[in-house]
């Protein structure tokens, strides 16, 4: 069930382990930044895959992977000194 605001009940752990794997990568980052090492968090929307439910993902206008995969090189050939701490994609 969704309410109003877009929450959707039963998701706690869900959302909990989302907003860990967030903080968690933000401080990876801060940690390797005197490195070479990049970190982003890359937290893509609904896309259509082999593992998706078409029926969802046609409600929302999913598209295949590729804009996923061109958002992640982006990020790879982006020049020295360029941060992406976080990339939200959506369909």
């Amino acid at each position: 069930r969704r309410f109003k605001h877009g929450a959707v009940t039963n998701a706690n752990a869900y959302v909990v382990s989302k907003a860990g794997l967030s903080h968690f990568t933000e401080g990876l980052r801060r940690d390797l930044l005197s490195s070479q090492i990049r970190v982003a968090n890359i937290e893509p929307g609904l896309f259509r895959t082999e593992m998706s439910r078409n029926d969802l993902a046609d409600s929302v206008g999913a598209t295949g992977p590729e804009p996923l995969a061109d958002a992640i090189v982006h990020i790879l050939l982006s020049p020295p000194g360029v941060t992406f701490r976080s990339v939200v994609i959506a369909p």
